[in-house]
């Protein structure tokens, strides 16, 4: 895990900004996207985040509520997810339209939620703007 030279610090930083560069890449499109494929990816690179971020912790404790958003973000995508899914199956055993109707209704308000907690993390005083720091990444576009 550890470069010659490199301290533990920078390997910590390291680690969790090669984790948020993977989210930041799969989240470009989240604005628009409605590619279940892709948002599941987007869900799995912010657990992967999380993860690293929870690692961490107790080095970098100023990252508490990043990891509380990135858990909020991946659990609205994770809703999302489940309805894709769920409407899927909905479809192949012939479950009726209204039934149908209400999932979609249910994903589209999960991924609603999913793309405000995305925006409002990057907000001036956002969640990510400790997580922005402490990787070193200037402002990121929204």
């Amino acid at each position: 895990m550890f470069d010659r030279g490199e301290d533990a610090g920078e390997a910590m930083r390291r680690s969790i900004g090669v984790r948020f560069a993977e989210m930041l890449e799969c989240g470009r499109s989240l604005g628009t996207e409605t590619d279940d494929e892709r948002l599941h990816a987007l869900r799995l690179s912010g657990k992967r985040l999380r993860y690293a971020v929870e690692r961490f912790q107790a080095a970098l404790p100023e990252l508490a509520a990043a990891e509380e958003r990135l858990a909020q973000l991946t659990s609205a995508l994770g809703d999302v997810h489940d309805c894709a899914l769920l409407l899927e199956a909905a479809r192949e055993c012939g479950a009726g339209s209204t039934l149908r109707a209400r999932i979609a209704a249910d994903r589209e308000r999960s991924l609603l939620r999913a793309r405000g907690l995305w925006l409002d993390a990057f907000a001036d005083t956002g969640a990510f703007w400790p997580l922005i720091r402490v990787t070193g990444f200037g402002r990121v576009a929204r």
